[in-house]
């Protein structure tokens, strides 16, 4: 594989994300695992090669910054065998550092990585929704318990207005473009926008971590 452009979209003042675009990408078996997880919106599988070349990329882009490894997973959505609990939808973090998503194939108008900012806590390592959201005078608490503990078996994305409703605030996205690697900061809150025309999408992420868990 060979990097053929490297591009900067800023959706705030602080914050934005890397487009890295890719150049003789081999063609990629995918492999999802026999038995995934329960209730997990997706599937996983592994590639060495594929792992370092992202993972180069991304330590590359932090330009020196210190880090304590690796840590890769692969996305991938299946409409006719989703199953997920409907709380999978709010925004996630995946712990200090910064991630690489190599796209495998292109929905790029119906399939994307949503970015939301939580009290711009992702600047000091911090996600403290959970631990809010679990205050005795949080009005939201008997909606969290819902979402956690209700089903769904067809991929309904949550609005916008929505999600700003649980503190959140839309930043913008990142579109799913074949042979593309986004590179963003894994502390900033994110969720997925799947159309309802994709039967099936998948991408391979690489971690590069600054720390071994975010603080509360």
């Amino acid at each position: 594989m060979e990097i053929t452009g490297v591009e900067w979209t800023s959706l705030s003042e602080d914050f934005g994300f890397y487009t890295v675009s890719l150049d003789d990408v081999p063609p990629f078996n995918v492999k999802p695992f026999q038995n995934p997880t329960e209730c997990n919106p997706f599937w996983a599988w592994k590639d060495s090669y594929i792992e370092k070349f992202i993972g180069d990329v991304v330590e590359d882009l932090m330009d020196g910054t210190p880090n304590i490894g690796r840590k890769n997973w692969g996305n991938y959505y299946n409409r006719l065998k989703h199953k997920t609990w409907k709380f999978s939808h709010l925004p996630h973090i995946d712990g200090p550092g910064m991630v690489g998503n190599l796209w495998m194939v292109d929905h790029e108008q119906h399939r994307s990585t949503r970015f939301f900012n939580f009290k711009d806590q992702w600047k000091d390592d911090r996600f403290t929704m959970l631990k809010d959201l679990m205050k005795p005078t949080c009005r939201q608490k008997g909606f969290l318990h819902e979402l956690q503990s209700e089903i769904e078996y067809v991929w309904e994305n949550f609005g916008i207005e929505y999600i700003e409703s649980w503190g959140f605030e839309y930043l913008g996205e990142a579109p799913c473009k074949k042979n593309t690697i986004t590179v963003y900061n894994s502390m900033m809150p994110h969720t997925a926008y799947i159309d309802e025309t994709i039967n099936e999408c998948y991408s391979q992420l690489v971690k590069v971590a600054t720390a071994p868990t975010h603080k509360e």
